[in-house]
């Protein structure tokens, strides 16, 4: 009986049945690559908006790193230092906690997700606190550590958003970018937690225990480095250790072993003396390096920014193909 059904069915028909098959099967496959397509260039497009606050943010924490070495300093000399230092860096900090607000402002942070949100939040929360932070450290009620905590737990919620950028891509290259991004601006962190502790220590003393903690750092800062540069592409890794034989790197060196020798014997008066370092030389110096590092930093998330743009703007391009293939087909298919 079927038999018969397909033998009654003119040559029109028929010829129309084969092309629909085809044509149907090619239609769900053109809307499924659309579909992919769209996505793609919507998970970039969101990576570039994640690095713009990311880079924002990092330039706020590279403002509050500073301020964090100047307020040791100032703590540690009990005002003798960086006096007239640390107000000109609160504005700068300032200046960079308006840039972020701006932004963000400007951006739906809830496509983002909970996770990321719940940490720009706390990190926010905790900048609001600083006036009034600010204020006890003028007034030395704040001591060494709790001061070099406030600024170094409040860089890490921040670092944190950054981290977070990492769940957004399932891209294998920019996973790779963004780690080494990542590594790299936890290497910079602990620089200027040195420069806090070092600024401390030049301008207040050593204490073994101060000590202990800068040579930790040290340790910290160099595996992150070798990490982001296990990550970074050949040319990210050949600047990267390029910019790090500039010449305040080899100073800071000098410093650090000037920190943590042990006391010498001055050979003219036989007495037992502590090389050391001004603390506002020690300051001035690393603040070169880690500007070096913020040049690396910079670098690195341009990439990042970058290739997710190109990659965005070539999912767009061949979703809009796979759009006009999908309407010539419905075009022939209404004409068939």
């Amino acid at each position: 009986m079927g038999r018969n059904f397909f033998a009654d069915i003119s040559i029109k028909y028929k010829l129309l049945f084969i092309v629909l098959l085809p044509a149907a099967v090619m239609l769900s496959l053109a809307g499924m690559k659309i579909y992919d397509l769209e996505q793609q260039a919507k998970q970039q497009s969101n990576i570039v908006k994640l690095m713009d606050i990311s880079v924002r943010a990092n330039n706020l924490v590279h403002e509050l790193q500073k301020e964090r070495g100047a307020s040791a300093g100032f703590t540690a000399s009990r005002g003798n230092k960086f006096s007239d230092t640390l107000p000109k860096q609160r504005k700068n900090t300032d200046e960079k906690y308006l840039e972020l607000k701006k932004l963000l402002s400007k951006t739906d942070t809830s496509i983002f997700g909970e996770k990321y949100n719940n940490s720009l939040n706390l990190a926010l929360k905790d900048m609001e606190r600083i006036k009034s932070v600010r204020g006890k450290i003028d007034s030395f009620s704040l001591p060494l550590g709790e001061v070099v905590k406030y600024y170094t737990n409040m860089n890490g919620e921040f670092l944190e958003i950054t981290n977070r950028a990492i769940f957004a891509t399932q891209n294998a290259g920019i996973l790779r970018d963004i780690s080494a991004y990542v590594n790299f601006l936890q290497a910079k962190e602990r620089a200027g937690i040195e420069r806090a502790v070092g600024t401390g220590g030049f301008a207040g003393g050593w204490s073994s225990k101060l000590k202990k903690k800068f040579t930790d750092l040290i340790a910290i800062q160099n595996t992150y480095i070798s990490v982001a540069k296990t990550f970074a592409g050949d040319e990210e890794k050949a600047f990267i250790e390029k910019e790090m034989q500039s010449p305040p790197f080899k100073q800071v060196q000098k410093m650090r072993d000037i920190a943590l020798s042990n006391q010498e014997i001055d050979g003219i008066s036989g007495i037992r003396i502590m090389p050391s370092v001004d603390a506002d030389k020690w300051f001035d110096t690393i603040t070169e390096k880690i500007n070096v590092l913020k040049k690396i930093e910079d670098r690195l998330a341009h990439n990042i920014s970058e290739i997710s743009r190109e990659n965005a703007a070539n999912a767009k391009e061949q979703r809009n193909l796979y759009m006009a293939i999908f309407a010539i087909l419905i075009a022939a298919l209404s004409l068939a």
